[in-house]
């Protein structure tokens, strides 16, 4: 005669997640984790029953985008799996969408800028904090603008100053009159105001 031995374990318990994860969509995509009771090895599903295996022996998977990955808990060299497979989820928030912009003004002028989106958080480079702001100067100017999720993104505005036209010297030649500029630009020209 033979002598087996059979020998029921548990069942091992499932794995304990570390943590979801919420990023922001310009954010580099986490590694999901758990922690199991030694011994004990993890593979991960796209499903809470069934499913497919998206990593083997592994207490960490790094998603390829948003969703809810399941871990399932093993021992080694068996059959016996955790009970239920946890849950770990990844969401990815989007961040304000921002169009850079060029704005032309005159030199003299003072001019608004606008964030553009609104009900949101705004800081300015110059340090206010309102969705628009007066400006007199030229240069480049940034606003950091932060929705809900705590996801920024930034916005530069180019102020460009028109050439203001510096008038040297007028000929009047009969009903002819030259206007000679001491600079360059795209002038216009006007007796009375109204037509160039």
């Amino acid at each position: 005669t033979d002598i087996f031995s059979v020998i029921v374990s548990n069942n091992p318990n499932p794995p304990i997640k570390v943590a979801d994860k919420s990023i922001c969509k310009s954010d580099t995509i986490p590694a999901l984790a758990v922690t199991v009771t030694s011994g004990e090895n993890v593979n991960w599903y796209d499903a809470a029953v069934g499913g497919n295996l998206l990593q083997a022996n592994l207490l960490s998977y790094l998603p390829l985008g948003a969703g809810t990955f399941f871990a399932e808990s093993y021992f080694p060299n068996s059959t016996c799996t955790s009970s239920t497979r946890t849950p770990v989820s990844l969401t990815i928030n989007p961040s304000p969408v921002v169009v850079d912009q060029k704005i032309y003004k005159c030199k003299l002028d003072s001019i608004n800028l606008l964030a553009g989106i609104s009900g949101q958080s705004y800081l300015w480079s110059t340090g206010a904090v309102t969705q628009n702001i007066s400006i007199s100067n030229s240069g480049i100017y940034t606003v950091k603008i932060t929705n809900s999720n705590n996801c920024f993104a930034i916005k530069t505005i180019e102020v460009v100053d028109y050439e203001v036209p510096i008038i040297s010297n007028i000929k009047i030649n009969g009903n002819t009159v030259s206007i000679e500029t001491a600079n360059t630009g795209n002038f216009l020209f006007s007796i009375d105001g109204v037509n160039y």
